[in-house]
């Protein structure tokens, strides 16, 4: 260590005594734009660059952060040991793929996981891919995902280095275990690739770039065929085989005969189809059209099928929906089960029966239908399990679940089909008293006055009414996607210390269906924020808690949604951890979104759309009159879907106008994306900081 940087940490240490945190100075620049005639500042435009500066500046802030945590952070040790201890129990979860079963094994807790494969759910399972096999000097390879040919013959496995969305394609003999040559680069999500015979189709796009540069139409991704053990080279373009259209999506038959193709008009246009093609030419791209259905913007997901007829779950004219059967021989689709009031989550085909999963109110039910609609028998399970249908084939014997909660990790279970009854395979077995916790389903009013359904847990005993309970509020709220009940080793550990766990299902959301998601999308966002700032109010008004005795805690959209409520409603909360979120709305659109982001939030080239986003864009509502709480910034630095900087923004910027002793803290992990780390101990060090910060603001101490 050099004399100028002994000096600098003496400076820091010294500093970091005083009653008022002393922050790093942030690297700044005088630069505007202006969109809609709306003058608007960057003045830390700096850190979208990784420059010298910005290294620096970064270091210094870890050391602030570090030193926060040895100082204050008293607790650390205990709850991290509290988090081990709680992401260690025993389930027979599986992945099951064709015929065998598969599960993801730690080699070693300071490395990522490896990829395991059974013949049996409950049998011996053997290593198949270890990621660091493929690793070169400085990456930190993870498995992304991986599929299955129809024929059980290879395995995909895609691989990321660094938690990046990007991903690397590899093939194995599932036989003989080895490797092929093929490597196959520029593949952005391998959650998409489909297999056909003895290869696959798989998204490549033409600039490998951040998420938010793509054209809204996807028009710089082309779908390819790739045949096993062949040069990427030689991979074949699908063609969409229309001059105006582009392909948004594609799936396959279970029978590998037919493709259904979802298209998009290529000049934006919100309007779809859905093209039922029967044959593909693999050597040349060409393909024949058998059927084309003008979708106007509907989703068709296909669930299974028989010699006849394809089934699909869909939302047209349905948005909670429904199942439809394609009719091969006369061209006509048949609604088998109609909607109903209950979410139609998802569904498949399994032993001739279509075994669907709903979601109402809090709770989810299983419904098993014949080939004709006729209701063959169902189950309702309690308010506060989440319940997930495996993926299975349509010749297996009996469809599984998986179902978890707040208070407890994944168990499995299958439905009999012969006798009609669910069994439970195997146990899950967990180191603490998991019937402590409770779990409720309350409403309260928005600021509209909708209601919003939320979810509280905590433990058994604790005065409720006393107006003094720490709270920790979570929130998602966007995309369609539904926050349902999930295990968390810091939520057990924060309410095993008497902490009340809130889960608002805000707007923007899936919960209640499209209409739900559309309510908090675009120019209703307003109301996903004012849906989980109600929830913060009406927790107060039941004096179950106080505005200094609640933390708030997001990531991706929820991030956002954290930093936009603790803009708009500072006193309300004592402390804001927002992960990997979205501060500067305005640099995140400066290029055409993809259509998701676009349906989301709109686009700043849009007057209206511009204006809506700017009032609610965290980094641009900023006040230095404003005492704001406690907060903690959580990213990582080789997050591309969300980069980083939104959080270095957004964290010099509160440090700059503080003037409290209230810590503005940025943490950021190293080495991986926007999903977090992937190594078990850097997850534990990531987790334990957030937590010990939350135990710390709302004056807790871990259960001994």
């Amino acid at each position: 260590m050099n004399h100028k940087t002994i000096f600098y940490f003496l400076l820091l240490i010294s500093s970091y005594c005083n009653a008022q945190l002393k922050y790093p100075v942030a690297p700044r620049m005088e630069v505007t734009d202006t969109i809609f005639k709306t003058v608007i500042e960057d003045p830390f435009r700096a850190f979208e660059d990784n420059s010298e500066e910005v290294s620096r500046w970064l270091s210094e802030q870890a050391a602030i952060t570090n030193l926060y945590k040895n100082n204050e952070l008293s607790f650390y040790n205990d709850i991290r040991d509290k988090l081990e201890k709680y992401s260690y129990y025993t389930s027979n979860y599986f992945i099951r793929k064709g015929k065998y079963y598969y599960r993801y094994f730690y080699n070693d807790d300071r490395y990522n996981a490896s990829l395991y494969l059974a013949r049996d759910p409950e049998g011996a399972y053997k290593k198949i891919v270890d990621p660091r096999w493929f690793e070169k000097r400085g990456q930190n390879l993870d498995i992304s995902n991986f599929s299955v040919s129809k024929n059980d013959k290879y395995l995909m496995v895609a691989l990321s280095n660094m938690g990046s969305d990007w991903s690397e394609l590899r093939i194995q003999n599932l036989a003989s275990g080895k490797f092929f040559d093929d490597v196959i680069t520029d593949v952005y999500d391998p959650e998409e690739i489909v297999w056909k015979g003895n290869g696959f189709y798989y998204w490549k796009y033409s600039a490998k770039s951040a998420l938010m540069t793509f054209d809204y139409s996807f028009s710089n991704r082309k779908l390819y065929y790739h045949l096993v053990n062949t040069n990427q080279e030689s991979d074949v373009l699908l063609d969409a085989g229309m001059a105006h259209a582009l392909i948004n999506s594609y799936q396959i038959t279970p029978d590998e005969q037919y493709m259904v193709l979802e298209t998009k008009s290529i000049n934006h246009d919100v309007k779809n189809s859905v093209w039922i093609v029967k044959s593909i030419n693999q050597s040349n791209g060409q393909q024949t059209f058998f059927s084309a259905h003008d979708s106007l913007n509907y989703t068709f997901k296909i669930i299974g099928q028989t010699s006849e007829k394809i089934y699909f779950l869909t939302n047209q004219s349905a948005v909670s929906k429904k199942i439809v059967a394609y009719d091969v021989a006369t061209d006509s689709l048949t609604t088998v089960v109609k909607e109903y009031s209950d979410v139609l989550e998802t569904a498949q085909l399994i032993n001739e029966k279509l075994i669907c999963l709903y979601y109402r109110n809090g709770a989810y039910g299983v419904v098993v239908y014949d080939l004709e609609g006729k209701e063959v028998m169902a189950k309702t399970f309690p308010v506060g399990q989440s319940v997930k249908l495996l993926e299975m084939e349509n010749f297996d014997k009996n469809p599984a679940f998986i179902a978890t909660a707040f208070s407890a990790p994944l168990v499995t279970f299958e439905i009999n089909i012969e006798k009609l009854r669910f069994e439970s395979i195997g146990a899950t077995t967990i180191n603490y008293d998991n019937s402590q916790f409770i779990t409720k389903y309350v409403n309260y009013p928005s600021k509209d006055g909708t209601m919003i359904p939320m979810f509280i847990t905590y433990r058994k005993g604790i005065e409720i009414g006393s107006g003094d309970n720490p709270v920790l509020i979570y929130g998602y709220g966007g995309y369609g996607i539904s926050t349902t009940p999930f295990y968390d080793e810091g939520h057990i550990t924060f309410m095993e210390a008497g902490g009340v766990l809130a889960v608002p299902q805000i707007r923007g959301g899936g919960e209640f269906g499209d209409q739900w998601h559309n309510a908090g999308a675009r120019l209703k966002k307003q109301n996903t924020f004012d849906d989980f700032i109600a929830a913060a109010e009406y927790l107060i008004k039941i004096r179950l808690t106080n505005s200094d005795k609640i933390a708030i805690n997001g990531a991706s959209h929820g991030g956002m949604v954290v930093g936009v409520c603790m803009t708009q409603r500072p006193e309300l909360f004592k402390a804001a951890i927002p992960e990997v979120g979205v501060f500067d709305m305005i640099r995140s659109d400066l290029k055409a979104y993809s259509g998701l982001n676009f349906r989301e939030y709109g686009t700043i080239h849009n007057e209206k759309d511009f204006k809506n986003i700017y009032s609610y864009s965290p980094l641009h509502n900023l006040n230095d009159s404003i005492k704001y709480p406690a907060t903690l910034l959580m990213t990582a630095d080789s997050d591309e879907r969300v980069p980083p900087w939104h959080s270095y923004k957004f964290s010099a910027s509160l440090q700059q106008i503080s003037t409290s002793s209230q810590p503005y803290l940025l943490y950021v992990a190293k080495k991986t994306g926007h999903s977090g780390p992937s190594s078990r101990n850097d997850r534990l060090d990531y987790e334990a900081m957030k937590y010990s910060f939350i135990f710390k603001q709302l004056g807790m101490q871990p259960k001994r």
